[in-house]
């Protein structure tokens, strides 16, 4: 019996809910927690300072990446498409997880399409980690398998992909 109430508790702790956003339109039961995260978060992507900033307006979440002091970079960031939200410790809802859509980027050579920021609550404030796709690599992993008189060696191979990201670190304090 213990067994089962603690896993339970456990898939409670862990439960998250993906929300997906039409036309980047958020619903009016995830606004509160949506507003909860409006402010502006310094900070920086790949070692250059930025202004992360985050407001609703009219339900929709507008996001900005302003680098400070250069005019070379831009970034035009599109509607939000998900989210992924839970439950605190205290049983308090919170967003942890978001996707935008990356218009437009004149600063790096990326693959990526969206804009992900992850939220976690800090003791020194609000924290965001924001990764974009920069490239991903498929590579044949290969290896000798087999060395028997039945079963000769031979080599197999599979695909294997690794994944780099951009990545920003933001704080609201």
């Amino acid at each position: 019996m213990r067994k089962i109430l603690f896993l339970v508790g456990l898939t409670t702790l862990v439960s998250c809910e993906r929300i997906e956003f039409k036309n980047g339109q958020i619903p009016d039961e995830y606004l509160p927690l949506a507003q909860s995260l409006e402010g502006h978060y310094a900070g920086t992507f790949e070692g250059i300072p930025y202004q992360l900033s985050l407001e609703i307006q009219d339900h929709h979440a507008i996001m900005t990446l302003d680098p400070r002091g250069s005019k070379d970079c831009h970034f035009e960031i599109g509607d939000i498409t998900s989210a992924d939200a839970s439950k605190d410790q205290n049983g308090q809802p919170r967003i942890d997880h978001a996707v935008f859509k990356l218009k437009h980027q004149t600063c790096f050579f990326l693959e990526g399409e969206e804009v992900e920021l992850s939220f976690s609550r800090e003791s020194d404030g609000l924290r965001i980690v924001m990764a974009i796709l920069r490239s991903t690599k498929i590579r044949d992993e290969c290896r000798i398998v087999g060395g028997t008189p039945e079963n000769p060696p031979r080599q197999t191979c599979e695909p294997k992909v690794t994944t780099d990201y951009v990545i920003g670190d933001f704080t609201r304090h």
